[in-house]
């Protein structure tokens, strides 16, 4: 399916609505994940930043 007029078409215009719904779903589970992961380092006494 081509994309290119997809704001003249109902049916395209769904389509990539849907799609950034799932980007935007996927991004804040990522930054959640991040976040959650940084929280147990620290936690374990990892230290963020270059150590050098």
């Amino acid at each position: 399916m081509e994309l290119q007029d997809w704001r003249k078409e109902p049916r395209k215009k769904y389509l990539v609505q849907i799609v950034g719904s799932f980007a935007e779903f996927e991004r804040a589970m990522l930054r959640e994940r991040t976040k959650s992961g940084l929280a147990a380092a620290r936690q374990d006494g990892v230290v963020d930043g270059d150590q050098s």
